[in-house]
């Protein structure tokens, strides 16, 4: 490794001394051919994460600005000696103290774990030896750059990995990860320096200035500790012009030139911490609403892998339902939603606080072609049942979603926790020949739920009855009243268009005729009709709906959640909704479509006007490699499982940090089979789920499942961290 890449490794070493026996530099004898290479050194416990920032405010060619030093390796930007030439630079050393790389044993040697796209990487000698990397990047002068390395332990080995946040993009590039021998080390010996590597006379005489701030480490315990101490030390070379001191709240370094000695070596200085806004790591994933759109939209998407301040491993252990082992709340028998701190939870029959982690519509399917796909996977029924529960817990699931094969599901030794789902007012409507399929749910005459039917009271409570067949099942999660009502915020409008004559209909008719004359006057009509109105009467009639339904599923059924109808579309934006659900229901079911990742804003006014926390029932993404069309349904279109993968991570990452979700359920267990025709327009040629039609799992997505649903319990903690300012040292 040539001088201009490696220079530091004398200086540092020698700065380490300085530190305990630095004394007063005189005058020079001779001109100087390099400017004094000066450091800070921070002080902080072994750590995972090393973040720093650097602006340079002078710079010359042939000039090194380590940013993120420490004892195996540093990391930072060059000016090179040739014109107009900058890199960014990450090196670790081999063990041992040789010069030559070629003496060093193969199987001691760093190792390159990864290269990200442009980034040259190599050996180098001559001051010590190892692995360097170099990124081309034409870094500015005055402009703020960010820097971070992670460390990972395997046995005497350690894994650095070195990012570097690119500002054009707004996105963190995995530069490298180096491997090396360590004896188990972590990071530690943190350090930044400035250093003069032209080193031919003229290079002395040039000033160069940069400014550190907004330090940061994560111990291996798991804190944060800000960086607000350093101790400015320098080499050995006989000169005064350097300094180092606070500027705002960075610190800062300058060496060479007509630069004037202010700040004595060894000299303790101080910063007040900032908050660290650390932003993760993306990768851009091609997406399509539909298959037949003429261009492919690239989404920026958070994935596991993209959390650097986050270590996956298992979670912690867990019980039968797949509650978090560990505090307790009230052990009830039955599932129950509690509020703990500022975070909501569902509490298992045990009293451990548990996610559901679910899949839609976990079933072997009942048409003549899906029994034949049963026969060739399976040995039978309870064949598929004990292999599914396997596929399922063996990926971090521990429940099923709506439409699936419950009584199938439960006959096995470790069932998962299931939900029930019903149709109310589908079922009213239906017998009334009111409804129709539509893709997706049900249609109804005029738009309109007849929820103002006279007969709709009784027909719940008859309706409920079945209910109790499950009433002691502990699995049982709750109950769905139905799905996807037209719940929209032209409801008053439309009810007041409704056939006044027509037996089933003038119910909707009358009650908002009367509704509006006791709001505005008997001479109100529909051009008088403000967004005030139809917002209070949506709320009005979903009220109604929202009271007759629990109560009937309360009655017969006392133990278990009430989940709701599953909302969608424009009624998940209309806070009347929410808040007449809030009012009656234990947690608010939503489907959610038509977002790449979730928005927090409108995750907040969920749990905001309805005092109650969600669980997301359904959301995919399909594959274009599955050999599928994909033309039906609601989800998005991805080229591999692959990307179908980093989109389950990306959704479930932004619910994680929400703490008023409960959990999520992906739609579905199985594709649709494109030769049945006899389901509904949604689900016909679509590319679903973590399984094909004939039952074959899809590898890459249900890893990328695992890997997020192992560490589930732990990314709830790890955000709630995030969400709290980190202390300074403790001094």
């Amino acid at each position: 490794m040539s001088r201009s890449l490696c220079a530091p490794v004398i200086s540092i070493l020698l700065a380490v001394s300085s530190c305990f026996h630095a004394r007063p530099a005189v005058a020079q004898e001779k001109p100087l051919r390099a400017a004094r290479s000066v450091h800070l050194w921070y002080e902080a416990p072994p750590a995972v994460l090393f973040y720093n920032e650097i602006t340079v405010d002078k710079s010359y060619p042939g000039t090194y600005f380590c940013v993120c030093g420490f004892k195996h390796g540093y990391f930072g930007i060059q000016e090179l000696i040739k014109p107009d030439e900058k890199v960014v630079i990450f090196s670790v050393w081999d063990p041992g103290k040789q010069n030559n790389p070629n003496e060093v044993d193969p199987n001691e040697r760093v190792k390159v774990l990864h290269a990200g796209d442009g980034v040259r990487v190599s050996r180098f000698g001559n001051e010590g030896t190892g692995g360097k990397s170099l990124f081309p990047y034409q870094w500015r002068v005055g402009e703020r750059y960010r820097f971070l390395v992670k460390a990972r332990v395997e046995g005497e080995r350690t894994n650095y990995a070195a990012y570097f946040y690119l500002n054009e993009s707004q996105e963190w590039k995995h530069l490298v990860t180096f491997q090396t021998i360590t004896g188990g080390d972590y990071l530690q010996g943190y350090y930044s320096f400035v250093e003069d590597f032209w080193r031919n006379g003229t290079s002395a005489t040039k000033d160069r200035k940069a400014r550190y701030g907004n330090g940061w480490a994560q111990t291996v315990e798991g804190p944060w500790i800000a960086l607000t101490d350093a101790t400015f030390t320098a080499d050995r070379t006989p000169t005064l012009n350097i300094d180092a001191g606070r500027e705002g709240n960075d610190f800062f370094l300058t060496t060479g030139g007509e630069v004037q000695n202010r700040t004595p070596l060894r000299s303790k200085i101080k910063r007040l911490p900032e908050g660290l806004a650390l932003p993760d790591a993306t990768v851009k994933v091609a997406v399509k609403r539909k298959p037949t759109d003429k261009q492919w939209h690239h989404h920026d998407t958070r994935t596991l892998a993209g959390l650097l301040d986050f270590n996956p491993a298992a979670n912690p252990p867990l019980d039968q339902y797949g509650g978090l082992i560990g505090a307790k709340s009230d052990a009830t028998g039955f599932f129950h939603a509690k509020k703990i701190g500022n975070r909501w939870w569902l509490i298992d029959p045990l009293g451990h606080r548990f996610l559901h982690i679910g899949v839609c519509s976990v079933a072997p399917g009942k048409s003549s072609m899906d029994r034949e796909a049963v026969r060739e996977r399976f040995t039978g029924d309870g064949d598929w049942t004990r292999r599914t529960n396997e596929l399922l817990h063996g990926h971090g699931f521990n429940g099923a979603g709506a439409w699936s094969s419950t009584d199938l599901l439960r006959a096995c030794d470790k069932p998962v926790v299931y939900t029930q789902t019903w149709s109310f007012m589908g079922a009213f409507g239906r017998a009334r020949k009111l409804v129709w399929q539509e893709p997706g749910h049900l249609g109804y005459a005029g738009k309109c739920i007849p929820v103002f039917h006279p007969a709709f009271e009784a027909f719940c409570d008859e309706y409920a009855r079945q209910l109790a067949a499950a009433r002691s099942d502990p699995y049982l999660l709750g109950h769905f009243s139905d799905n996807e009502l037209p719940l929209s915020g032209d409801m008053l409008d439309l009810s007041l268009a409704l056939d006044a004559n027509h037996p089933d209909l003038r119910h909707g008719y009358e009650a908002a005729r009367a509704w509006l004359t006791q709001r505005r006057g008997a001479a109100a009509g529909r051009k008088d009709i403000t967004d005030a109105d139809r917002a209070a009467f949506l709320e009005y009639a979903c009220e109604r709906y929202f009271r007759i339904t629990t109560q009937a599923i309360r009655r017969h059924d006392p133990n278990h959640l009430c989940l709701g109808p599953r909302l969608y579309g424009g009624s998940l934006r209309r806070p009347e909704v929410l808040r007449a659900a809030g009012r009656h229901l234990d947690v608010v079911a939503i489907n959610y479509y038509g977002a790449w990742t979730p928005d927090p804003k409108l995750m907040a006014m969920w749990a905001r006007e309805s005092g109650r926390p969600f669980l997301i029932t359904e959301w995919y993404a399909k594959g274009m490699d599955s050999g599928l069309p994909n033309n039906s349904g609601a989800g998005w279109t991805v080229p591999t499982q692959k990307d179908r993968g980093a989109f389950y991570q990306n959704f479930t990452l932004a619910l994680l940090e929400s703490p008023d979700c409960v959990g999520w359920h992906w739609f579905k267990y199985r594709d649709n089979n494109p030769l049945d025709l006899s389901t509904d327009p949604s689900n016909r040629d679509s590319n679903k789920g973590i399984v094909n039609w004939q039952f074959e799992p899809y590898p890459p997505l249900l890893q990328a499942m695992k890997d997020l649903n192992a560490n589930a319990y732990r990314l709830v903690e790890h955000f709630a961290a995030r969400s709290h300012p980190p202390a300074a040292i403790d001094r």
